[in-house]
């Protein structure tokens, strides 16, 4: 706790002396992802957010991680397209057969027909950290550094607005290790 009081301090000194803060009269809206969206924020507002964990963030990391487990090769470009997917259809919100779920992450997931890796590879979609294999591990570490990156809006969307994927190669498709994004 001490570290954290060092680190916000610092962090507010730093933003006094680069004219970072400035204290808002408009409403915001309420935020979803990370300390990256304290730039919106005022002052008080942006300290209280660093002081309370972001649960739905590392939740939704990890089940776009274990998703990508269960839908993709190894390929990094392919994992983070998967990502989009998911991020493209929250944002256009609309048109997807929607699950039940805690976050907007996972009722786009559970949706029914949608992701079928959640459910044809159910016992690789909810094994345990501690009972994967080696290289399970390895690409599912990989993929919460990615899923972080997407979620935080860090990667850029490499699909070009996708909202689907499957393996049928055609023309007007981005195709991204065994798979084609449109």
């Amino acid at each position: 706790m001490v570290m954290r009081v060092i680190v916000a301090m610092a962090v507010l000194v730093w933003a006094v002396n680069v004219n970072a803060l400035t204290v808002s009269t408009t409403i915001q809206k309420p935020k979803g992802y990370g300390m990256a969206d304290t730039k919106d924020m005022n002052p008080l507002e942006a300290l209280i957010a660093f002081f309370q964990p972001n649960d739905k963030f590392e939740y939704d990391k990890d089940l776009l991680a274990r998703m990508v487990l269960t839908e993709a090769t190894n390929d990094k470009d392919e994992q983070q397209a998967m990502m989009h997917v998911v991020m493209n259809r929250i944002n256009e919100g609309q048109g997807y057969t929607l699950g039940s779920g805690e976050t907007d992450v996972e009722q786009v997931l559970r949706g029914k027909n949608q992701f079928l890796g959640l459910t044809d590879n159910a016992d690789v979609f909810n094994l345990s950290y501690d009972k994967m294999d080696d290289p399970t591990k390895k690409k599912y570490d990989d993929a919460l550094l990615i899923a972080e990156e997407v979620l935080s809006g860090k990667a850029k969307d490499n699909t070009g607005g996708a909202t689907f994927f499957n393996q049928t190669e055609k023309e007007d498709r981005v195709n991204y290790g065994k798979h084609y994004f449109y």
